[in-house]
């Protein structure tokens, strides 16, 4: 009985470091999903209400800044309300506008 108490012991452990890691996996990814889409909408109207936002319990700011003389970079940074740890930083490089 002690030996299988063990062997469950440690399955179950396992099993719930695992499900933990696929929640954060999952968080991940939907804020990179996420800033992904404030990127792209900020690529094609460049419009300044996306400098900042929030989507559930999720908090975005998106900052500017010059590239170069015809690029500009847009970085947008995505976290949890209430100083959770996830935290997702993408940029992409834009034509600037003239």
């Amino acid at each position: 009985m002690a030996i299988l108490a063990l062997v469950l012991g440690a399955a179950l452990g396992g099993a719930g470091f695992t499900v933990g890691q696929v929640g954060q996996r999952s968080d991940a990814a939907w804020a990179a999903e996420a800033g992904r889409s404030v990127l792209d909408e900020y690529a094609v109207t460049r419009d300044p209400a996306l400098a900042e936002g929030v989507a559930g319990d999720w908090r975005w700011r998106l900052e500017t800044a010059a590239a170069g003389d015809r690029l500009l970079e847009a970085t947008v940074t995505l976290w949890r309300a209430g100083g959770g740890a996830e935290v997702a930083r993408l940029s992409v490089l834009l034509e600037a506008r003239r």
